[in-house]
């Protein structure tokens, strides 16, 4: 599984991912974590990659426009 975390600067989801990294591998588990920022709308290129996309709650106004 693929799964793709938006915030709007990238600092606090790469935390994240890191985090979930760690936990896919203690659990075995067969994930693709990356982390982008919103900003310049790098994820837009990238979206249709991912199984999941997780959006931080500070840029979610971008949902609607997305």
């Amino acid at each position: 599984m693929k799964i793709l975390l938006i915030c709007v600067g990238g600092m606090s989801s790469s935390v994240l991912m890191e985090r979930m990294r760690q936990y896919a591998a203690e659990h075995d588990e067969p994930l693709t974590i990356e982390a982008v920022g919103e900003m310049g709308h790098a994820y837009e290129k990238v979206a249709g990659e991912y199984d999941v996309i997780l959006m931080a709650p500070q840029a979610g106004y971008r949902k609607k426009t997305s």
